[in-house]
């Protein structure tokens, strides 16, 4: 996807941005210690999304950590500030202190471009949590408003063409198209073969999913023209590793 793409060129790929202990470089070294050359050359949407997720679910956690010592110096563990059974007005608030402090600051106590890049990191991987979210259960009015974020960020990283399309589709969407049409893109963004809660993914993901099978049927006829029926018997295991990847993948 290419926002985990944009992601890596901003936090991965410059050499500059993997030498301090707050950079998502030093996250993959505790969370994929193998895979560190995988990260630094071109890791795909999978690895991202799992560094994405796992790193900022960390960060975030330390966030919290800070924010209830903050909230209250007594508390100085996550485990204490839990046993205290904590009202959700008293979550509120210290969600607030996260999001001004550690999230939304521009009020740095000195030029740090290390706590500056950390603030950057976790406002983004907030950004792609959100969007992964409202892609899901398909609430399509937030992701048209999620889309408007990540056309700043895919222009700030190269992708020109990528940005110009979602900006030319979000204009077209809303002041060109007449009513009807705007109406059959809202309900036709994302789709749900699945029909489960929270499952719902891109349109071009059940095309990239037909295409795989029709490859499998191709290679299959293809082999059993060459070689006969007897000789791919055994393959045919292959085959039907795809059709269940299929049924799983509710397309």
């Amino acid at each position: 996807m290419a926002t985990t793409d944009a992601l890596w060129h901003t936090f991965i790929h410059p050499m500059a941005a993997r030498h301090n202990n707050t950079s998502l470089m030093h996250d993959v070294g505790i969370l994929r210690p193998k895979e560190t050359g995988i990260y630094q050359s071109k890791p795909r949407f999978r690895h991202m999304h799992q560094l994405i997720t796992y790193s900022g679910i960390c960060r975030r956690l330390d966030c919290w950590r800070l924010g209830v010592a903050n909230f209250d110096p007594r508390l100085t563990s996550l485990e204490a500030f839990t046993d205290t059974k904590p009202t959700f007005a008293q979550l509120k608030d210290v969600a607030s202190i996260i999001t001004h402090k550690y999230i939304a600051s521009n009020a740095l106590e000195r030029h740090d471009m290390q706590s500056e890049n950390a603030l950057i990191i976790n406002k983004y991987m907030l950004l792609y949590e959100e969007l992964m979210h409202v892609m899901n259960t398909s609430d399509i009015g937030q992701v048209e408003l999620c889309i408007v974020a990540w056309i700043l960020i895919f222009k700030a990283t190269g992708k020109h063409k990528y940005a110009a399309y979602m900006m030319e589709f979000l204009l077209n969407v809303h002041f060109v198209y007449p009513a009807g049409l705007q109406h059959a893109i809202h309900y036709s963004m994302l789709i749900n073969p699945s029909e489960q809660q929270g499952k719902f993914h891109g349109v071009d993901c059940k095309i990239q999913m037909d295409d795989l099978i029709n490859i499998g049927h191709t290679l299959m006829e293809k082999m059993e023209g060459e070689l006969g029926q007897d000789a791919v018997e055994d393959d045919k295991e292959s085959f039907l590793m795809l059709d269940n990847v299929a049924v799983k993948l509710g397309l």
